[in-house]
């Protein structure tokens, strides 16, 4: 049969031999239990069958010695024997070849059951054949494992030899080591009874009776129970079919289910056996402590103790779980015998043989086709060059378990290179895939020998062919090219410096390389820390045009590959491409920065990072208007050529940002002008100037101002706004505050606009200057502006003084002198008030017919300038008396209330107040003398001596003497009053130049005013108001009543600036401005 056909039969063998369960008929070639349950079994085949092992009692046990060959033997045990329900602890040995349990006379059992004597019987060989002329018997104590027992052993006289084993646990095991007798009659049971009875003689159960089926070698149990092995799985079997085990692969788990009619407690072991080999290795299982072990001197298996395990099924039955790993030292491929053996305490022992119960592997195939690949040379044979520490890399390779597709797993086995250098190189994860193995070349010139090998799987245990190569190390670089050059234009150019465009050429030499031989060249293009390599394909090349060279200053080499990739040292040479124009950097001043000079020096760097710049090219164009016009290009005054030129131009610019400057210059590699931009620099030479002062040479009309004025640095840097400062003073220049800050507003011109309130001097001088710096520190200082203040006129009431007296047939003159105090001519306009009525309005009046009184003439005088302090008030009051008596003797001179008449009668002096003296010295005034008709001059006439005369004329004369001496105290006293009321008022007028208010008026009927205080009068006077009337009234009965009225607008603050027509018959004859006087007339001061 081929290999072939060999190979599908056992993979079909696999296929159809699933695990079964063992058959449910051990025991079946037994006897049938007698009637209380004892059976036996022999060693004899078909199954079940039990072993025969002889034990040696002769040897090891004790004889006996019968007194008669009728008389039993008694031996007493140290434990009790049950057997047909009942316990003993001796026995009774006869000769005849059984013994007794119960004590009994000389006989020897020829039947069983038989109700006679001798019962309780074991009847091993019972028979005439004695054990007593030329024989022996012997018996034994001992112990099994931990059961006791007691054997006894025959040696007839016929020469026939058997045992008896009974253990404590009512086991009964017959062997019959020769049953050939002398005397063949006896030979093989023949003439002899074999088995066992109860005491009564009534159960019992025969193997032999008298047939002679007893041969040598023969073992025969008696037992009430049984033990049975009912199933038998691989419950993580591998393979298609679930019984594969391969070696060192997993952890296996053989369950077995194991029963005993006794109880699973009478099961004292059970033994699992792996092959039928010598040294199979055999795992047990001990009921007493539960535990587990192997019996496996040669290590074909291990014992996986802590995944073993005991499953209980009720009283009588339990699955035993055996963990076990295969190792690859296992002898055997393929089917083996597994054997099971469940030992009891009582029970008839079960043993089973399952032959395609396990398949097991333990041999490893290395398949697939390696191949070699180095890092640099790709796939590589034998005898091949590589690079000197080049990476060699071993593929296509695997490990499964023989005829599976099952891998090892990764902690049983490695792979690995190694070479006769001592290197080794591993791979230890290759289950289940493809050998991957790096090994790196040794760096030096020799033959490098690989060799593939494994470890972990013993070489018996492995198929596998030789697997190795060897390889050429080449570790020498190939010599440099020399000659080389590179060329502008074709490669014949002899300009091999620069080049004004990419094309560039290389023209190198080179000699053969003795190891593996030159592969190909390396181009090399270096610019500073950059550099490209670009491969030039094959060995014979020596010339190569670069396209798109990159631009600078060039480092090109040119260096040789050879064939298992060693690089040579590169041969240099220095070109540049020069592709850009030069390159403009001002210098000074800064661009876009503002200087303080308007003839700088200006500073600019030309530059070509590649080549140099022609100096005598560099020039330079100017403009000074933005660049609406430029000059011509001038030379900028460089000669040499450099990579870097620093000109340096004296230049003449103006103010603002409108200069620009422009550079324009070739480089030596003949790249055409190129221009710089135009780089614009500001000027700034000037400080801030001021503009639009306000209120400029307007005169002010208002006693506060708001004063405004512009700033501008236009076209310069700016204005520093924390620097803008202004001072003023109200009394000239010597009289300025210092500095302080004001705010303003800046528009989008970049023009500040400033602006602060004055409270003015009306009489003095206002000025008020600015102080602005710009952001470069110009300080721009105004000038000192003045602010012209329209000044109140100044008013002077020349006539009346206050206090004059007038009499009422005398004329009254109303003058006045107005100053201008400010320069600025204004229309003036003058209102004379008597007693509450307008009298004129001229500047100089005349006024007659005034009754006696106290008259209050009032001057109003005011300018074009609506404010309170342009209406001027001054007034005055006037007595005016009546013209004196055309009577002398009744005219009163001196006023004091005596006529002049009486004071010359009596000697006093008439032009000497002295009403008030008593010049008598009588206790009695003067005046009071001259009202009682009494004489002052005299101490014996007075008032209270009465009259000189008592005559009823005299009486009558006397009393019409003091009516006219009462009307006459009374003019005095009026007059007196007054007098002392001007008095005081011109006092007061002489201390104040004119009050501004004047004294109360009334104002013609049905005029409404509005009242306000006044300056309080003298002490002593009640306070009084005056009544202010609003324009608009006065104005518009002005229109209604007068004829004439002011030429005045409504609204303006005036008072009372229309004439107002006399009010009454007494009214006054007004002369000197006559009487057409109109309110309102100018009058020039």
């Amino acid at each position: 049969m081929r290999k072939r056909d060999l190979m599908i039969l056992v993979a079909a063998i696999l296929l159809i031999s699933p695990l079964m369960p063992l058959p449910r008929s051990l025991g079946d070639k037994a006897n049938k239990p007698d009637s209380y349950g004892y059976f036996w079994v022999d060693s004899n085949q078909p199954p079940p069958t039990v072993t025969y092992q002889w034990l040696d009692v002769k040897s090891q046990g004790s004889m006996i010695n019968f007194n008669q060959i009728s008389s039993p033997a008694t031996v007493s045990l140290p434990f009790s024997i049950p057997f047909y329900g009942r316990s003993y602890n001796r026995i009774y040995i006869s000769a005849y070849g059984y013994l007794s349990f119960i004590s009994y006379t000389s006989a020897y059992a020829i039947s069983i059951p038989y109700t006679s004597l001798p019962n309780a019987v074991v009847a091993v060989y019972s028979s005439y054949d004695a054990a007593y002329r030329g024989g022996g018997v012997y018996y034994l104590i001992g112990t099994e494992g931990d059961r006791r027992f007691v054997a006894v052993e025959w040696q007839t006289d016929y020469d026939q030899n058997f045992e008896v084993i009974i253990y404590e646990t009512g086991f009964i095991k017959m062997q019959y080591r020769d049953v050939d007798a002398t005397y063949s009659p006896y030979s093989n049971g023949a003439r002899s009874c074999c088995g066992i009875e109860d005491h009564s003689g009534t159960v019992g159960t025969v193997y032999c009776a008298n047939n002679g089926n007893i041969r040598n070698g023969l073992a025969v149990v008696y037992t009430l129970y049984r033990t049975r092995i009912s199933y038998v799985e691989l419950r993580d079997g591998d393979g298609s079919s679930g019984n594969f085990v391969l070696a060192k692969y997993k952890t296996y788990h053989l369950d077995v289910t194991v029963s005993d009619d006794g109880g699973f407690s009478d099961i004292s072991e059970v033994k699992v056996k792996l092959g039928n080999f010598t040294g199979s290795p055999t795992i047990t299982y001990e009921n007493k402590n539960r535990t587990f072990s192997l019996s496996d001197p040669r290590g074909y298996l291990s014992l996986v103790e802590s995944e073993c395990d005991v499953t209980t099924i009720g009283e009588f039955e339990a699955v035993l779980t055996f963990a076990f790993v295969v190792n690859f030292t296992y002898p055997q491929n393929g089917y083996i015998n597994l054997t099971i053996e469940a030992n009891a305490l009582m029970a008839l022992e079960s043993k089973a043989y399952h032959l395609t119960t396990l398949f097991i592997i333990s041999r490893v195939i290395v398949t697939g086709v390696p191949t070699f690949t180095g890092s640099l040379q790709g796939r590589i044979s034998d005898g091949d060059f590589i690079r000197g520490g080049e990476e060699v890399t071993m593929s296509g390779l695997a490990l499964y378990y023989n005829m599976t597709i099952y891998s090892p797993p990764n902690e049983v086995f490695s792979v690995y290179l190694s070479d006769t250098l001592g290197g080794r190189w591993w791979d230890n994860s290759s289950s289940g895939r493809k050998v991957h193995i790096t090994a790196r070349a040794p760096e030096e010139d020799l033959i490098w020998h690989l060799v593939f090998g494994v470890v972990g799987i013993p070489e018996s245990s492995l198929i596998m062919a030789p697997i190795e190569i060897s390889l050429k190390v080449d570790n020498t670089p190939p010599p440099s090219p020399y000659n080389v050059k590179v060329h502008a234009d074709s490669y014949n150019d002899t300009a091999t410096e620069y080049d004004d465009d990419r094309d560039i050429f290389i023209t190198w030499e080179a000699d053969e390389e003795e190891g593996s031989g030159i592969s190909h060249f390396i181009l090399v293009v270096e610019r500073g820390t950059d550099h490209i390599n670009i491969t030039l394909p094959g060995a014979e090349l020596r010339k190569y045009r670069l396209s798109g060279a990159p631009q600078g200053r060039l480092r090109i080499g040119v260096k040789a590959v050879d064939r298992v990739g060693n690089v040579g040292e590169a041969e240099y040479t220095q070109f540049t491409v020069d592709l850009t124009p030069v390159e403009f950097r001002l210098l000074d001043p800064p661009e876009k920065t503002w200087i303080t000079t308007d003839s700088p020096l200006i500073k600019v760097e030309i530059s070509d990072p590649d080549t140099e710049v022609d100096g005598p090219t560099v020039e330079y164009a100017l403009s000074t208007d933005g660049g609406i016009t430029w000059s011509d290009w001038r030379n900028a005054g460089a000669y040499e050529k450099a990579s870097k030129i620093v000109v340096e131009l004296p230049l003449t610019l103006s103010e603002g940002r409108k200069n620009l400057i422009m550079f324009r210059a070739k480089d030596v590699a003949g790249n055409p002008y190129n221009e710089s931009p135009a780089y614009s620099i500001w000027v700034d030479t000037t400080a801030p100037q001021f503009f639009d002062f306000y209120p400029g040479e307007e005169w002010v009309t208002t006693e506060t101002v708001r004063v405004r004025i512009k700033v501008t640095d236009a076209p310069g840097v700016g204005i520093d706004l924390s620097k803008v400062m202004y001072r003023y003073s109200r009394m000239g220049p010597g009289s300025y505050t210092s500095w302080m800050p004001i705010q303003g507003t800046m528009d989008s011109y970049g023009v500040l606009t400033l602006s602060t309130t004055l409270q003015l001097s009306p009489t003095g001088q206002n000025l008020i200057q600015f102080k602005v710096s710009d952001v470069l520190g110009h300080v721009g200082v105004s000038p000192e502006f003045i602010i012209n203040v329209d000044n109140p006129p100044e008013v002077s009431l020349v006539s009346p003084l206050p206090g004059e007296r007038y009499l009422s047939n005398e004329t009254v003159p109303l003058k006045c002198t107005i100053k201008d105090r400010d320069g600025n001519p204004d229309k003036l306009w003058v209102t004379w008030i008597v007693d509450d009525v307008i009298v004129g309005t001229s500047q100089n009046l005349t006024l007659k017919g005034l009754a006696p009184g106290v008259h209050t003439i009032v001057l109003k005088v005011r300018d074009s300038i609506p404010l309170p302090s342009h209406n001027i008030t001054r007034w005055v009051r006037i007595v005016i008396e009546k013209p004196p008596p055309s009577d002398p003797f009744l005219r009163d001179s001196d006023s004091d209330g005596i006529p002049d008449g009486y004071e010359e009668q009596w000697g006093t002096d008439p032009f000497k107040a002295d009403s008030s003296m008593d010049t008598d010295g009588d206790g009695y005034t003067n005046l009071e003398e001259y009202l009682a008709g009494t004489d002052p001059t005299r101490r014996s006439s007075s008032p209270s001596k009465g009259l000189i005369e008592t005559s009823p004329s005299a009486i009558l004369i006397a009393a019409i003497a003091v009516v006219i001496a009462g009307l006459v105290f009374l003019n005095y006293y009026m007059k007196r009053r007054w007098k002392e009321k001007l008095l005081t008022l011109q006092s007061v007028a002489q201390a104040q130049p004119a009050p501004s208010q004047p004294p109360p008026m009334e104002l013609p009927a049905g005029m409404a005013g509005v009242a306000e205080g006044v300056a309080p009068l003298p002490p002593g006077e009640q306070e009084e108001y005056q009544l202010k009337t609003p324009v608009e009234t006065i104005y518009e009965e002005a229109l209604e009543e007068g004829p004439g009225g002011a030429a005045v607008e409504r609204g303006e603050e005036v008072q009372q600036v229309a004439p107002m027509p006399l009010q009454t018959p007494e009214a006054p004859e007004v002369e000197g401005a006559g009487a057409a006087a109109v309110a309102g007339d100018e009058v020039v001061g």
